[in-house]
């Protein structure tokens, strides 16, 4: 009678460790699950813009048109390296250049010869203290400055340069004006203050997108366009003028704000 006490102290002894073996087997489950799941969220935050050189984004464009966005930097820029670490990892503006744009990051200093519109741009050792690529010359209009943007349209014409460090809400902006052909219809100092931007926020529908809808909608609401409105602002400051010149596209100046 005294040994059974005994055997059940055993067996609560053996039912506890395995109790104990259980959990923990659950636990490694449970950790391997919320390992799992963290590494697809990683993997998710980790999509880049994909980069082109000029001659593949060229390649590309010969089959397929759609606009060149193109990044101009040098290996001493220390501007271009902090918007390679931030304007440009920011999702918002990956998903949007990589949608919208053959994206062309281009060594301003490169050595290599780029026929560009049936014309061979090469390096010129006497340009500048480094030596600087004839290409570059032409994208900026003889006044390249690093970090700058260069748009191209579907045409591979009229370089539209933007100079100088740009954060992820005005890279939006100006992604935006020339992406979706805003340029074409609207100065740059409209767009600029009615396009309010959303980048911060997380919605289920793209925030670009959704902001450019109501640009096009608040401004075709009343059937008018850009230059109508252009056209009444000015008879509301001085009804001498009695026809507004037509809107035409212009390069972006690197001083708007």
């Amino acid at each position: 009678m005294k040994g059974i006490p005994v055997i059940k102290l055993l067996i609560c002894c053996f039912c506890f460790c395995s109790m104990a073996a259980f959990a923990n087997g659950g636990g490694d489950a449970n950790e391997q699950k919320s390992n799992n799941q963290a590494a697809v969220s990683a993997s998710t935050n980790t999509e880049t813009i994909k980069w082109l050189t000029m001659d593949e984004a060229l390649r590309l464009y010969k089959i397929a048109p759609k606009k060149i966005f193109v990044d101009l930097y040098t290996d001493w820029c220390t501007l271009c390296k902090k918007m390679d670490a931030s304007t440009f990892q920011h999702p918002e503006i990956v998903n949007y250049i990589n949608q919208h744009f053959y994206p062309v990051k281009m060594d301003a200093e490169m050595r290599n010869t780029i026929v560009f519109n049936n014309k061979a741009y090469e390096f010129l050792p006497n340009e500048g203290s480094n030596g600087l690529h004839s290409l570059v010359l032409y994208l900026t209009r003889g006044r390249p400055s690093f970090p700058s943007i260069v748009f191209l349209d579907e045409k591979m014409d009229n370089p539209q340069a933007v100079r100088g460090f740009l954060n992820p809400v005005r890279m939006e902006k100006i992604s935006v004006y020339f992406a979706e052909n805003f340029y074409k219809q609207y100065e740059w100092g409209i767009f600029n203050k009615t396009y309010k931007s959303k980048i911060s926020e997380s919605s289920g529908q793209s925030a670009i997108t959704s902001t450019t809808k109501e640009i096009r909608k608040s401004n075709s609401k009343q059937g008018q366009s850009t230059t109508s409105t252009l056209s009444d602002d000015k008879k509301d400051r001085g009804k001498s003028q009695k026809k507004t010149p037509p809107v035409r596209k212009r390069r972006l100046r690197t001083t708007v704000q």
